[in-house]
């Protein structure tokens, strides 16, 4: 499993430079401008995954609040029956 992530990493890093390199041969853009865009989609991917963390830890708070209402699963789910017809 691991051979093959590494695998798709590798696959998808050249395609990236390969794409990368004919649009900068193409002067369709400069190297500055292509790493610019790169450190800019870096600093937007950190912010969402910092705002993404604190709404993680909000859901965590929330359901640690609700297990301790709720004395068991039971309780939780009563009169609620997922199984085979008959065995209720």
């Amino acid at each position: 499993m691991i051979k093959q992530l590494k695998s798709k990493l590798l696959t998808q890093s050249l395609v990236t430079q390969s794409l990368m390199d004919l649009l900068i041969e193409k002067e369709i853009f400069t190297r500055d401008e292509i790493l610019d865009k790169i450190d800019s989609n870096i600093e937007l991917y950190e912010d969402f995954v910092e705002e993404n963390k604190t709404l993680s830890d909000d859901v965590e708070t929330i359901l640690k609040s609700i297990s301790e209402e709720t004395d068991s699963k039971e309780e939780l789910f009563s009169g609620l029956y997922y199984g085979p017809a008959g065995d209720c």
